[in-house]
């Protein structure tokens, strides 16, 4: 992911979409170089390239020795060398990828979503997720809901405050084409359940070959969510219904706690993504501002194995 290097040492730093750099603590690259101005720069993901501005600072901004104008634009390509105050002391532009969904937390740990998934505090225990969803929102999920990332776009994990950062723009949504096989919503999820349902294998049938996914814990939450529609489906009710169920019960019936529960919603999109499912954060879908949970994808059937 992109990153600025100072030379000549081992320090490198990340870039969220829009990066302030100057002396001040609200910056996210805060300099303590007295010659840097408060809010000295921008460095922003224009969606294709990243740019520099420079705020109106007292001592200037340069790229590749030439000094910018205040308010002045200039587009970066990597390996572009940037100063701030002082020409002299340099970063250097090491990686113009794109930038990734990230968090700050107060005491300056960042932490780089996996697959599209944020987990926070981490991922061994993620107590919240943030992830982009089809419809172009950024979603947060913590507890016992989720909701959309308000403006303030800070969340509350592991004891500490993070500052959620989001790419500037969300990928458009996929025009899906049902001969694509690895797009979720072109596939049929099929459970191999052994008789004891000690150990459920989950297989991805499409246009192609098949995609198999080992046992795995998480399965068998999918597996009951899988049977919730086929079930509420048999009720009569209609599509937009089906499935949905309430997470205390989930977990009651699993008999897990909510903090596996989380870890197994965590895992299945995960490992779903990992096996190269796009579209994968929607196996399991949430409803906004509820409670409710259901599996998202509409064709499934149950095999023994």
């Amino acid at each position: 992911m992109a990153q600025l290097h100072q030379p000549g040492t081992e320090v490198r730093h990340r870039l969220a979409g829009e990066h302030t750099i100057g002396r001040s603590r609200a910056c996210l690259l805060q300099l303590d170089d007295p010659r840097a101005s408060g809010h000295h720069a921008v460095v922003r993901w224009t969606g294709s390239d990243w740019e520099l501005r420079d705020l109106g600072s007292r001592n200037g901004t340069w790229v590749d020795g030439q000094r910018l104008e205040a308010g002045q634009r200039q587009l970066l390509q990597q390996g572009a060398r940037l100063a701030f105050g002082d020409s002299a002391r340099v970063w250097v532009l090491e990686d113009a990828a794109p930038p990734e969904l990230m968090a700050r937390a107060e005491d300056g740990r960042w932490i780089v979503a996996e697959d599209g998934l944020l987990a926070l505090p981490d991922a061994a225990a993620p107590e919240v997720v943030v992830y982009g969803d089809d419809e172009g929102r950024w979603v947060v999920e913590q507890g016992d809901a989720a909701r959309a990332l308000d403006a303030a776009r800070t969340v509350e994990a592991g004891g500490a405050l993070w500052q959620v950062h989001p790419p500037s723009l969300l990928p458009r949504t996929r025009t899906v084409s049902h001969t694509m096989p690895l797009v979720l919503e072109a596939l049929t999820l099929v459970f191999r359940v052994s008789q004891d349902e000690e150990h459920v294998e989950l297989e991805l049938r499409g246009a192609g070959e098949p995609v198999r996914v080992p046992h795995r814990a998480q399965h068998y939450l999918l597996l009951t969510l899988a049977r919730a529609r086929e079930a509420d489906a048999a009720d009569g009710d209609p599509p937009s219904e089906q499935g949905w169920r309430y997470r205390d019960d989930l977990c009651q019936g699993l008999r897990i706690p909510e903090s596996q529960f989380n870890v197994s919603i965590f895992r299945a999109r995960q490992h779903l993504t990992k096996a190269g499912i796009v579209g994968a954060k929607a196996v399991i879908q949430r409803r906004l501002g509820a409670d409710q949970l259901r599996l998202g994808v509409e064709r499934f059937a149950v095999e023994p194995l």
